[in-house]
């Protein structure tokens, strides 16, 4: 048991110091070359830019044009908060032949390392006795990470055909746990024991399917819908949701004493959560805030006083297994009104 937790903190920290990493590399390529700079970034040709970061802009982009500070500061913001429907579907299309070698390997190797990681955790389940209450965390942990792994190793455009094959390859991994496949097939039914908690019987299957739906539909939204500027909050709802989320469960099971409850889809049972594991929630996302630091800009303080407590606030009152669409909304939700009152463009 003291094994397994000790796991569930070192993979998380792992993923930890991954996702952290995301905003210089996948969620930034709109300010490539031109840094948070308007007026640097006004006078950068858009040929200069990585390809998934080309936009369209207002104007020619001359240097030798001299340009105002609010004419810089419009062509900023139109820069980063949207772009031209044709330049998005040639970008998109381009992206995704270029990318399609290099997606499909990732894609075998993100089955094979989850299939296998599933059926070890089962194993450990079954016959070592590890609390499945550790084991689901590590696989949501491997469902989160191996992708930014692959990523790094294999970058492959984020097209929304990418985002969405994903999407649907973490939808058919749940679907192939079904009962009727799982009494076919050993495999699966071990593996299916790392996510299984007594507890949640006989809902086990139903809540992930749809946490992991609803959870991963909001995140894509935020994803396409923020502008870049706000990148920082997509990396804040993954934090919460794959590291505070893991180990206030974990630091709940092992050090919980002061108990609440709260309750649950689809039945009258109620379910307990402890204020120690939703303290862990509230530090974990305020490291996360502070850590990222100026990838908020202006919108840097409000973020740190305001979305550790209203996600920690979503966490706890989430239904069971619930937790992580309640998390992500509230992070959306929250960079909304941060950005209505702080935006994250300063000039």
């Amino acid at each position: 048991m003291r094994w397994t937790m000790l796991a569930v903190v070192a993979v998380n920290l792992a993923f930890a110091a991954l996702a952290a990493a995301a905003p210089s590399t996948e969620f930034s390529t709109a300010f490539a070359g031109g840094g948070t700079d308007p007026l640097v970034l006004a006078q950068v040709p858009n040929e200069a830019l990585p390809h998934a970061g080309r936009v369209a802009r207002p104007f020619p982009m001359r240097p030798d044009v001299p340009i105002s500070p609010d004419t810089a500061c419009a062509c900023k913001r139109a820069s980063v908060m949207r772009w031209t429907l044709d330049a998005r579907l040639k970008d998109w299309a381009n992206g995704f032949w270029e990318g399609l070698p290099a997606f499909l390997v990732s894609e075998a190797a993100f089955a094979v390392v989850l299939f296998i990681s599933s059926y070890l955790m089962g194993l450990g389940v079954r016959r070592r006795g590890w609390n499945p209450s550790y084991t689901r965390k590590l696989i949501a942990v491997v469902l989160l990470a191996t992708p930014l792994l692959m990523q790094s190793a294999l970058p492959i455009p984020q097209t929304p055909f990418v985002v969405v094959a994903g999407f649907l390859f973490g939808l058919i991994y749940l679907a192939l746990n079904a009962e009727s496949l799982r009494r076919a097939s050993p495999f699966l039914d071990v593996g299916f024991a790392a996510m299984d908690r007594p507890e949640d019987r006989p809902h086990t299957l139903a809540w992930l399917m749809t946490s992991y739906v609803v959870s991963s539909l909001i995140l894509m939204a935020m994803i396409w819908g923020l502008p870049a500027a706000q990148s920082a909050f997509v990396i804040v709802a993954i934090v919460a949701t794959g590291l505070g989320d893991t180990l206030a469960g974990a630091v709940g099971v092992r050090f919980g004493r002061h108990h609440y409850k709260t309750w649950a889809l689809f039945t009258k049972k109620t379910y307990t959560r402890s204020y120690e594991g939703s303290a862990c929630m509230f530090a974990v996302t305020a490291i996360c805030v502070w850590w990222l630091g100026g990838a908020f800009g202006p919108a840097f303080w409000p973020a740190l006083l305001i979305l550790p407590p209203v996600l920690t606030l979503a966490e706890a009152q989430s239904p069971h297994t619930w937790d992580e669409p309640a998390v992500v909304a509230a992070c959306g939700l929250g960079a909304l009104f941060i950005s209505a009152f702080a935006p994250t463009c300063s000039c």
